[in-house]
């Protein structure tokens, strides 16, 4: 059996050989990272990349704590100043800033995901540029990712027996929200690309809400994809995107159907090596 481990920026159980994190994205062998992304500032979250980040969004952001971090940004917990409330501020690695092409459809990608208004889909407050940091405010959801709670879940009565999971009621409460709000972005012309159960995030409330809009739609086509890797999660994709094609709606109902079956039986329908 291969030795597996824990990946020390998000906590899941990876490879013990991999390189990059699957699950969220983040590069764990510093010589495996693609040459051309590296930069002095190729840092994430702690030293000067976080001091640059401070000092360039203190007009508007008080930057209170790191709550989330992928292969492509990090979220705070933040206030918004202007209005003191608490936002969660996704801010893109200041490594990925010299990539124009990224950029511009990370801001293009970003702005439509703000044009969406839906209750079970994460709002977001701001998107902007300041000092070459990029960023996006969203709204702060108190709550649990649906990936965690699956995780944490003895099997119900109604639940497959196999690795734990929800029962049908309960899953079908939480995914029927998520798939209105995917009709709805998709009657807009959105396509979200990265629909994993740890992107949608269950309120304090009950409330199913769809996040991280924007970011991989951005990435694709970009230089970011030109590593040999694509810009997802393997385990949700669809055929189509794990090849490399052009994707529609129909990519995000298939992961979505990944999702529904990671829900009752607590484990994704195909796994591999690589």
């Amino acid at each position: 059996m291969t030795d597996q481990t824990k990946c020390p920026y998000c906590g899941e159980t990876i490879l013990s050989v991999a390189k990059k994190c699957k699950h969220c994205g983040e590069w764990l062998d510093n010589s495996a990272r693609p040459t051309e992304r590296i930069t002095p500032t190729n840092t994430t979250a702690t030293g000067d990349s976080l001091t640059i980040i401070k000092q360039a969004l203190a007009s508007k952001y008080e930057i209170l704590e790191v709550i989330g971090k992928g292969g492509m940004a990090t979220v705070y917990m933040a206030k918004q100043k202007s209005l003191n409330r608490i936002v969660a501020l996704k801010v893109i690695h200041l490594n990925l800033i010299h990539d124009d092409e990224f950029l511009r459809r990370f801001k293009r990608e970003a702005e439509l995901g703000a044009s969406l208004s839906h209750p079970n889909i994460v709002t977001t407050h701001d998107v902007g540029n300041e000092g070459n940091v990029y960023y996006m405010a969203m709204e702060y959801l108190e709550g649990k990712d649906l990936h965690q709670m699956i995780r944490e879940s003895p099997s119900s009565p109604s639940a497959t027996p196999r690795q734990g999971g929800l029962g049908e009621e309960e899953m079908a409460r939480y995914i029927s929200p998520i798939a209105e709000a995917l009709d709805y972005a998709h009657s807009k012309g959105i396509i979200h690309r990265d629909i994993k159960s740890s992107n949608i995030i269950i309120t304090k409330e009950g409330i199913p809400k769809l996040t991280d809009f924007g970011i991989a739609h951005a990435a694709s086509g970009t230089k970011l994809t030109q590593t040999g890797t694509v810009i997802g999660t393997p385990e949700y994709m669809s055929p189509e995107q794990a090849q490399g094609l052009e994707v529609d709606h129909r990519s995000d109902l298939y992961s979505l159907g990944v999702v529904m079956y990671e829900c009752l039986t607590g484990t994704v329908p195909f796994k591999g090596d690589n």
